[in-house]
């Protein structure tokens, strides 16, 4: 009886690699996660596709903040994968928001984000959420200079369900031809420039590939430039909510500049999906143990 206990618990925990590896398929095909796009043409793995022009309205994408139509576009000037990217320009009335509706979305959308839709729930895929997306930020435009506060920066900002900041990871044009990088959760943690092998920023006009880890189990979040670490963990804001209601490319700063976006992945940490499933399963296996007890 004990060999066969063991061999049923075996087929049990057998079984968890698979239902890990089909729960991100089954995630894509209910509009959560993984997301994956790089604006192309031919669709991409939620089998979306797109043209250029206006981003907004294509496959979910809203404009928050109410800009101007044009500021935000899918362009085939440059692109870090493929041959298309979103390209966003920065005016000097600052702060400009632009997030994908139907991979999460909050009550407190702004009018142009109607109708509000539902937010993502990170304990839904263990609590650890990885954001990639490339960045091309572009010489300094008019009206910047060495003051920080006439510096554009661009980013991608993360929000909760009531449209607070939970954590943002910018750049900001230097004069000298870099480009700082910065983060904040817009309470405890303000702008701050970050220290350490990854703070130097990148040149201007090249593509840099940006990383965030957020661990909604503790409530911090790190950072990385080119697959290298910045120098500290940092607190999610404190103040914020317990789920995502807005994964947004942003713009902020009172320069006029322009950056390109491309290939933006929302995924969740391999192995936190892996123990939800893996918790389940050992939980069946428990219960049917206890039952041949």
């Amino acid at each position: 009886m004990q060999v066969t206990r063991k061999m049923k618990t075996s087929r049990i925990l057998a079984a968890a690699a698979a239902v890990s590896l089909s729960l991100g398929a089954s995630f894509a095909r209910a509009g959560g996660l993984p997301y994956s796009t790089s604006f192309e043409t031919t669709p991409d793995a939620q089998g979306q596709t797109y043209t250029t022009g206006n981003i907004q309205g294509q496959n979910g994408w809203v404009n928050e903040t109410g800009e101007p139509a044009g500021e935000a576009t899918v362009t085939n000037t440059t692109a870090a994968n493929g041959s298309q990217s979103v390209q966003i320009t920065s005016q000097s009335n600052g702060y400009a928001d632009y997030y994908n509706s139907s991979l999460a979305d909050h009550p407190a959308a702004g009018t142009n984000a109607s109708p509000a839709g539902t937010p993502l729930n990170p304990a839904t895929y263990g609590g650890i959420v990885d954001i990639t997306f490339s960045l091309d930020h572009a010489s300094p435009g008019n009206g910047e200079t060495s003051n920080p506060l006439n510096r554009s920066g661009f980013g991608l900002d993360v929000l909760d369900q009531n449209d607070n900041i939970i954590a943002s990871l910018f750049t900001k044009t230097s004069v000298s031809g870099q480009n700082d990088l910065v983060v904040t959760n817009g309470t405890s943690t303000p702008d701050t420039t970050v220290a350490g092998p990854a703070g130097a920023g990148l040149p201007d006009n090249t593509w840099g590939t940006y990383h965030m880890e957020l661990n909604f189990n503790n409530d911090t979040f790190t950072v990385f430039v080119n697959g290298n670490a910045a120098s500290a963990t940092y607190a999610m804001n404190s103040l914020a909510g317990n789920q995502i209601g807005g994964i947004a490319f942003a713009t902020d700063g009172s320069g006029t500049n322009t950056a390109f976006f491309d290939s933006l992945s929302v995924v969740p940490e391999p192995a936190s999906v892996g123990m939800v499933s893996l918790g389940g399963l050992l939980m069946l296996a428990k219960r049917r143990r206890a039952r041949l007890a």
